[in-house]
This record gives C-alpha cells, structure tokens and sequence, in this order.
C-alpha cells in the first residue's frame, strides 16, 4: 500500500515577494522564488504560495482565501511573537479547545495559519 509522507498547502496570494518576505518575518525560510510561485520551510513545515492572476475575477481575499493548520511545539513563544507583529486578529486570539491550545495569524492576502498544539 502507498505511503503518504508529507502536505504542503499552497496558498493563493497576489504578490509573490511580498508572500515570501511576510513568511521570511515569521521564521520561515525561502526554498524557491520565481514570479509565479514561492516555497518556504521552516523545521518539518513547508508552504507553498502561488500568485493569483489570469482568472476573469479579481482575487478576493474575503472570498478566495484559504488557510492551513500547523502543528506546533511551544505554542506560546510563537503566539506571543506573531500576536506582537500584528498578524494575530482579535477573532485569532490564543485559546484552550478540546483538542488543545490554538490561535490564527493571517498573510497580507488574509490567507489563515492556524497554529495549534496538544495537550496531553
């Protein structure tokens, strides 16, 4: 049976090299940039963004925006750097879920990075 080993979400933005810097700010390092697309890792994570254009709709970012949940390990030292740059909504706030602690952060083109850890 086939083994799956990895996800890399690839998000839609639309300015590569603003994307990438964004990522670069919050400990991501760039993997691969051209016009049209940009890889970013940081530990065992990696993210693709791609640059919205071509479609007959302009991109929305209340619309077309997506998101990813990433696993973490020391959620507060994160929370607390990310929410000090600005990035961290009041609707994203740190918080205790059933399933462990999480906040959001959103990318200039408000694509959503929920960060969670668990508990137990």
């Amino acid at each position: 049976m086939a083994e799956l080993v990895a996800v890399m979400p690839m998000l839609a933005v639309t300015d590569i090299p603003r994307a990438v810097s964004f990522y670069e700010r919050i400990g991501f390092t760039q993997a691969y940039q051209d016009e049209q697309y940009g890889i970013l890792t940081r530990d065992k994570i990696e993210i693709h963004v791609w640059k919205w254009e071509g479609f007959d709709v302009s991109f929305d970012p209340n619309v077309h925006a997506n998101g990813c949940y990433i696993r973490v390990r020391g959620i507060e030292d994160l929370y607390t750097r990310l929410e000090a740059q600005g990035i961290v909504p009041s609707t994203g706030q740190l918080q205790e879920m059933p399933w462990g602690r999480q906040f959001t952060a959103l990318d200039p083109d408000n694509n959503a990075l929920h960060f969670a850890e668990q508990v137990g």
